[in-house]
């Protein structure tokens, strides 16, 4: 294993030990003091990382008596604010879930409340919106292709008439957003996610995911209050796809790998490790997910079994801190970084040119399965990408597309999708 070239700072060094600390519920090891310079490095980070909840919860839980009531009421003000929205959204995900079963439709959550269930205090699990995905066998859905059928008329009608209306800066082919003064954001899922560069694997996926929707599970959010949502196994899937879909974009910050570590520390995941396993060799994903667990047993205190047999690849210690480095760099959903887009697969300018070109094909699905329509949605795409550099994102192309070489190359490092690490 190479020894990595960049080192982590203190207060990185004490967010990580502060986060193991908390999944392994161990009281010392993080800080020397107490001092506020100390304990601001740590709250600062978890604040970037949406992790506020358990650096509190930790501080609260073993050294109140020695962190000043400075520190403990300001973050205890900042808490409130996140318990109350979860609880909101709890409520709202049940609301939604009792007409979805009256209107009997084959809908399952994905996300949020399910994964928080797998922390100790799920209630500080910061949650933002409700996801829903729509089973739909025997259609186009099932192949890997965006469909919405018959099922979403019926549910786009219950949810307008239940006061939502359809997101209009709403940017993703998979799913539909709505809006609701009030509550979360719900997005109505046609796919799991995003189309990956290759198509083998995104019918892969959808063959998989119609497959989960047969295993799915019943939980109990609030005392006799049922909702249906993935297996432990299936989850954990879902949710590493979900972290390789943000990787691939804009990136991902330590939220997703605590979710990682909080659903293989659950003993009903394990029962499901060779399945998932397999299909981690199937989606060839084997360097992505060993990088991910190795992290994760490392720094925040995932258990041995899970980790070491997923850990299926070596793992370079030099290229596990540079997606460290990466993770703090992107904050809680790859929005920590000015110049953040995309990760291209391949290298230079032809890398550029096809990470751009599978862009188009996103942002215009429809138009796009029309070859004779490309130079035109080329010619559309580009002039939409450098007005939205300045007008929305305001940082410059050349910022972006030097971020976009940089993270291409970690991305090569990872192998996705192919055989044999070839």
């Amino acid at each position: 294993m190479e020894e990595s070239k960049r080192k982590l700072t203190t207060a990185q060094v004490r967010f990580l030990n502060l986060m193991k600390a908390w999944f392994l519920q161990e009281e010392e090891g993080v800080f020397s003091e107490f001092s506020d310079a100390e304990i601001g490095g740590v709250v600062a980070i978890a604040r970037e990382q949406g992790l506020l909840g358990f650096v509190y919860a930790y501080l609260y839980t073993y050294h109140r008596n020695r962190v000043s009531t400075k520190w403990l009421d300001a973050l205890q003000r900042e808490i409130k604010p996140l318990i109350t929205n979860n609880y909101s959204l709890w409520q709202q995900t049940i609301h939604l879930f009792r007409k979805i079963h009256e209107a009997k439709l084959p809908c399952l959550l994905l996300k949020g409340p399910a994964i928080a269930n797998y922390y100790s205090i799920p209630e500080l699990r910061k949650s933002g919106d409700v996801d829903l995905w729509m089973y739909q066998p025997d259609t186009p859905a099932a192949r890997g292709e965006v469909y919405y059928g018959q099922d979403f008329i019926t549910l786009n009608e219950l949810l307008k008439a239940d006061g939502y209306v359809t997101n209009p800066s709403q940017h993703a082919n998979h799913h539909i957003g709505y809006l609701k003064d009030g509550c979360g954001e719900v997005e109505a899922h046609a796919l799991w996610m995003e189309d990956f560069h290759k198509h083998w694997v995104n019918e892969e996926i959808a063959s998989y995911a119609q497959s989960a929707y047969q295993r799915a599970m019943e939980l109990e959010l609030f005392p006799g209050e049922h909702i249906k949502t993935l297996a432990p196994g299936d989850l954990a899937l879902q949710m590493l796809l979900h972290m390789l879909q943000h990787y691939l974009t804009q990136g991902f910050g330590w939220k997703f790998l605590c979710d990682w570590t909080a659903i293989w520390n659950h003993p009903d995941t394990m029962a499901a490790i060779e399945e998932v396993k397999q299909k981690v060799r199937d989606w060839h994903l084997e360097t992505f997910v060993s990088y991910c667990c190795w992290i994760s047993n490392k720094y925040l205190g995932m258990k041995d079994a899970p980790a070491q047999a997923l850990l299926l690849r070596e793992v370079r210690e030099d290229i596990a801190m540079e997606l460290m480095s990466e993770m703090f760099a992107a904050g809680e959903f790859g929005d920590g970084e000015e110049g953040r887009m995309v990760a291209p697969e391949g290298k230079g300018v032809l890398g550029l040119v096809m990470e751009f070109h599978h862009q188009m094909r996103r942002n215009h699905y429809e138009a796009s399965k029309s070859y004779w329509k490309w130079p035109y949605l080329w010619v559309v795409t580009l002039v939409e990408f450098i007005r939205n550099n300045h007008a929305i994102r305001n940082t410059s192309t050349r910022q972006i597309i030097a971020n976009a070489r940089r993270r291409g190359k970690l991305r090569r490092q990872m192998q996705l999708f192919k055989e044999d690490g070839q």
